[in-house]
């Protein structure tokens, strides 16, 4: 699955701004994250409920932005 996470992202960066490119790979990686051992076949309930634990915590702390 990292593979083409890095896929992903590398297509992103032809299209979307950097800070945008960095957030959704922020957001793949916690994603990944949450199912450990079994990230090679996440499930349709898997990213459910990983959108709903983020909903309920609330937004994530802002980065600085960088200079």
């Amino acid at each position: 699955m990292t593979l083409r996470l890095d896929e992903f992202a590398r297509n992103l960066r032809g299209t979307r701004s950097p800070r945008t490119v960095l957030a959704y790979e922020r957001t793949a990686q916690a994603f990944l994250a949450s199912l450990g051992k079994r990230s090679d076949s996440p499930t349709q309930n898997d990213v459910e409920q990983f959108l709903i634990r983020r909903t309920i915590a609330g937004p994530p702390a802002r980065h600085p932005r960088e200079i």
